[in-house]
């Protein structure tokens, strides 16, 4: 059982390895991994900044293929739900994009200190629907749905990173509590009040 921790915990910090470190850092960690895969147990692995001990193996092996499925939705079944009432309340006015990475309509316009965490802050994250004008694909509105996890710590400071950056470029949010149904004209009149007001 331990073995087993060992393991998940060593595939873990590779995830962030992988995930916050350039492709240089990436290739020195492969380096270095292979020049120890001969020996057992852990060892030093110097790093860019800092030594941290490291397991040789990397996750948990399996002679598995890894075998993939493709989703029903893109949606989960409260997401299809919202959508649906956000059609009826913007009349085919707007295009609807959904889960769509703040990456992909956010830019870091500057060179702060730790360059590369801040654009990740914005890679690793999506909204949930994103509304935009409808020939142009301007970026106009942003539409939250929010159950129960997201009173969770980590799901808060997410929240509230996503809240203040789009505060901060004038985009609105909307942040909807799950609900069994949407009324489409409430929210269509919240959606026109927040456009408006930030034309």
């Amino acid at each position: 059982m331990k073995r087993f921790f060992q393991k998940l915990l060593e595939w873990l910090r590779m995830f962030f390895v992988i995930l916050f470190d350039d492709d240089e850092d990436r290739k020195e960690y492969k380096r270095q991994e292979e020049r120890l895969e001969q020996k057992q147990g852990w060892e030093q692995v110097p790093q860019r900044t800092t030594e941290i001990a490291r397991p040789i193996e990397l996750g948990i092996s399996s002679s598995d293929k890894p075998e993939y499925r493709k989703s029903k939705s893109v949606l989960t079944y409260r997401e299809s739900i919202l959508l649906r009432s956000i059609r009826s309340a913007v009349a085919g006015e707007y295009t609807i994009l959904m889960k769509v990475r703040m990456g992909d309509f956010l830019w870091l316009a500057n060179e702060p200190n730790d360059r590369k965490f801040h654009n990740n802050q914005i890679q690793c994250k999506h909204v949930d629907f994103l509304l935009c004008d409808k020939f142009k694909l301007e970026p106009l509105l942003v539409i939250e749905l929010d159950d129960s996890s997201h009173n969770k710590y980590d799901h808060v400071e997410r929240d509230n990173f996503k809240d203040e950056t789009l505060k901060a470029v004038g985009l609105p949010v909307i942040r909807i509590e799950l609900q069994e149904k949407y009324d489409a004209s409430i929210l269509r009149k919240q959606i026109l009040e927040k456009i408006g007001n930030h034309k």
